[in-house]
């Protein structure tokens, strides 16, 4: 478990740190000189073998906010730290509010020095701050007064600290590896070596990492975790990471960048989010206004595009677009802070829905409702949704980036989904039942559409056919449907021509002439066969005209295409096969080889890998080494 400190400066954070761990975080010079933090400190307390608590000690002074607000990148917990005798102040205050902005909801009010003020003071104070922190997200915290000098009410916070971090011992177990960069440095002897919290998944020697948004290629030679050397980083944990990069990648990196697995990496410049803004905030916030947005451990400016209105007034929400100024890798749910440019004040915090947005149609109804959907809603539902709403599906890949899900979780997620999923290489892409049913009702009607309005009247090529589809759907998708379509017998095709089956049955008295002829010669020997070039030729009969009916008569199945230029018969398609079939049960290993059919039939050798290379594609056959062996009943298959 990971644990912060928040509150005002000289409010005894560092000091309570020490007590808990043991560990002095002020490690800078300069800390040590002022007496007070400012950068990031960190310590560990190790309960058992299996649980450690880790501490962010944060700065309280106005002027390290951003340090402040990095600190918080990751936490699970986080400590408010009010000094007895000064009681609240204006740092309290921002970090309350900061912390209620990021919907920082697990925590506990620490009321240091209580050595220097009396009970009736303390009584008072604990009132105070049940009131002030009662519309927070921290209404719920309990209160811990201590003394670091008198070691008083120490151990009741450690024990609720430590019951909290077995509580959430099974807690970390999901997504990809993520962990926000918050120091780097180099040792003598070692190397690089990176700092940060474990957002998500777990690290193991030797994995192979990316720091985005560089895009730096990283391998992991050691871990050190909560203190100690370790084979493994899980989320929760604070993790010391020794890295192997390329000489020239050291120098590029820095406090803000992400070390994450490969997989997840997706930078953009332009995020969906719903932000809340301060309640403190004296006016409203406007549209396009600049502003910095931190956000793991960086510190990046941006535009904010209010998407419902033209401003945002104080303590309301509202969904926007952030069109960042320099790329980062971020996830669905990752929060953030906005300050303002001059990082005096604190404008709104927020939680981001979709972390590769497009500026094209962002104030769209349908697109607002897709956000205002997965803000409170869990990743099936909000998957299913986005399904139902999305006609021609949605990329699988991207959703599943996005909410990074490990592999195993996503597997789970879409066992459980009544949805089509369609693969294609690389691609994964899911659609409802009903809108799969809309898009080959589409497809078809606009087959036939432009079938009645072609010259011929009887065929559409598929090339224009994608064309028309592609700013909707990928080619994927179209090809998908067509064969779909093929099989339930409304279309047929042959190459690249398309028709439709109520066309098919009726040849014109040309037609029917050039069947004859094409039959003739087919005809003329058991295992003749014809291209369509050859049979032009022969003709002289217009190539456009004989491609026409070559495929027409495929569709029909008068003819049978065994390759990108090859027919023959059906009947004698039967033939072969069963020869080749023939040919397998007189040899003893059951198989045919090409020189055994080419002696039985008497086919040209390249016409003879074709017609066997047509009977692998059709599962007659399967390659076993140099022959064949016999996978199906060729009467089955050869009707």
């Amino acid at each position: 478990m990971i644990v912060a400190t928040a509150g005002h400066v000289d409010h005894g954070k560092t000091s309570l740190v020490k007590q808990l761990t043991g560990v002095e975080t002020d490690r800078l010079p300069e800390e040590k000189k002022r007496g007070m933090s400012i950068d990031l400190g960190f310590a560990y307390k190790k309960i058992n073998d299996q649980i450690s608590i880790g501490y962010v000690d944060v700065p309280g002074h106005e002027n390290f906010i951003h340090n402040m607000i990095a600190g918080l990148a990751g936490v699970d917990f986080v400590l408010s730290v009010i000094a007895a005798d000064d009681g609240p102040k204006t740092q309290t205050f921002e970090h309350l509010e900061i912390l209620n902005l990021l919907g920082i909801e697990d925590g506990a009010i620490v009321i240091t020095k209580i050595d220097k003020v009396d009970d009736k003071r303390l009584v008072k104070l604990k009132d105070e701050l049940r009131s002030i922190f009662r519309e927070t997200s921290l209404s719920k915290a309990p209160i811990f007064p201590i003394s670091s000098l008198e070691k008083k009410g120490v151990r009741d916070l450690q024990k609720f600290l430590e019951e909290k971090a077995f509580s959430k011992k099974e807690y970390y177990n999901s997504g990809r590896f993520r962990l926000a960069i918050d120091r780097k440095f180099f040792l003598n002897g070692i190397g690089l070596i990176v700092t940060g919290s474990v957002f998500s998944g777990k690290v193991n020697i030797d994995d192979k990492l990316l720091i985005s948004p560089k895009n730096l290629k990283a391998k992991v030679k050691t871990i050190h975790s909560n203190s100690r050397n370790a084979k493994t980083g899980i989320s929760g944990q604070r993790c010391a990471l020794n890295l192997q990069v390329k000489k020239n990648s050291k120098d590029l990196i820095r406090r803000g960048d992400w070390l994450i697995s490969e997989f997840i990496n997706n930078p953009s410049k332009c995020v969906d989010a719903i932000i809340s803004v301060s309640s403190f905030l004296h006016k409203s916030l406007k549209n396009w206004s600049r502003v910095n947005m931190h956000v793991g451990t960086a510190k990046i400016i941006c535009r904010v595009v209010i998407l419902e209105s033209r401003e945002l007034f104080p303590g309301r929400k509202g969904l926007v677009q952030l069109k960042l100024e320099k790329e980062t890798s971020l996830v669905f749910g990752d929060r953030f802070i906005l300050r303002d440019q001059s990082a005096k004040k604190t404008i709104a915090g927020g939680r981001i829905i979709d972390p590769n947005s497009s500026v094209k149609g962002r104030s769209k109804p349908n697109r607002i409702e897709l956000l205002k959907f997965q803000i409170n809603n869990n990743s099936k539902d909000a998957l299913l949704f986005l399904v139902s709403k999305s006609t021609w599906g949605i990329d699988l890949i991207k959703f599943s980036i996005s909410r990074n899900f490990s592999k195993a979780e996503f597997k789970s997620l879409l066992n459980n989904l009544q949805i089509k999923v369609i693969i294609h290489k690389e691609e994964l892409w899911g659609i409802s039942e009903q809108n799969w049913r809309l898009c080959k009702r589409t497809v078809f009607e606009f087959i036939g559409k432009s079938i009645a309005q072609s010259q011929n009247g009887l065929n559409l090529n598929k090339e224009k056919l994608l064309s028309a589809f592609s700013y909707k759907a990928k080619d994927f998708l179209i090809n998908k449907i067509l064969n779909e379509l093929i099989e339930e017998k409304q279309i047929f095709m042959s190459g690249q021509k398309i028709s439709i089956t109520n066309n098919r049955n009726s040849f014109n008295s040309d037609e029917k002439i050039l069947w004859r002829k094409i039959n003739a010669s087919l005809n003329k020997s058991h295992f003749n066969s014809l291209t369509i070039n050859e049979f032009a030729e022969k003709t002289s009969i217009n190539i456009k005209t004989v491609e026409s009916i070559f495929h027409k008569l495929v569709s029909l199945k008068q003819l049978c295409k065994i390759s990108e230029k090859r027919y023959f018969l059906p009947k004698t398609i039967l033939k072969c096969a069963n020869i080749v079939e023939k040919i397998a049960s007189e040899n003893n290993k059951g198989l045919v080889d090409l020189s055994l059919f080419r002696n039985e039939t008497k086919i040209s050798r390249n016409v003879s890998i074709e017609l066997l290379e047509f009977f692998d594609k059709k599962l007659f056959t399967k390659r076993s080494g140099n022959g064949r062996i016999i996978k199906s009943d060729p009467s089955k298959i050869f009707k």
